[in-house]
């Protein structure tokens, strides 16, 4: 409301009369031309605040709607009512206000208990799924372990054969017997 009223008052200094001129001050007497305010700014930034400041006159306008509503839906009370009637108005609205508040609290709660549970549910599952891949992964490095054990066991049955000369009464004359296996040590 205090924009629409500053800008009320912005447009009023621009409609120039005897006394809003001041020879004195030349162009400070009236506000900048709306044309001249912000020039650097993009036709689409200018198009959001445009947008922005609709929205905004919207909901004002549905503001002051609502509240003049609802001052017309308020009981008058005579300025000499007595202080019954008073607490009685007082009792009825405080019971107005209170009997809304506690069904929109349970409709929001109903609300929310489905959102939670669901939420809940998508947490145990992907707490279920993270356990499942710590399992695999548990699994893949024992597998992982065993067949590295495998491996070296093979290099040192290799390397013994190798050691013993075994490998070289299999192999036709003809042929040169195979290099040491790598890390297989001589004794």
């Amino acid at each position: 409301m205090k924009d629409l009223n500053s800008r009320i008052q912005q447009l009023t200094k621009l409609i120039l009369t005897s006394q809003t001129v001041d020879e004195n001050k030349g162009d400070e007497s009236r506000p900048a031309s709306p044309s001249k305010v912000d020039s650097d700014m993009s036709p689409y930034q200018l198009q959001q605040e445009l947008l922005a400041t609709r929205l905004q006159l919207e909901s004002q306008s549905t503001l002051i709607l609502s509240l003049e509503t609802a001052l017309l839906s308020r009981p008058q009370l005579p300025p000499d009512a007595s202080e019954t009637e008073k607490d009685k108005l007082i009792t009825k609205q405080a019971k107005t206000i209170r009997e809304p508040l506690r069904a929109v609290r349970e409709d929001v709660k109903k609300e929310w208990m489905g959102k939670l549970e669901e939420e809940v549910k998508k947490r145990e599952e992907k707490v279920a799924w993270a356990a499942e891949l710590v399992r695999q992964l548990d699994k893949e490095k024992k597998l992982r372990i065993k067949l590295e054990e495998e491996r070296r066991a093979l290099a040192s049955f290799v390397c013994k054969f190798d050691s013993l000369g075994l490998g070289l009464s299999i192999l036709p004359l003809n042929l040169k017997p195979a290099k040491p296996t790598p890390g297989c040590t001589t004794n």
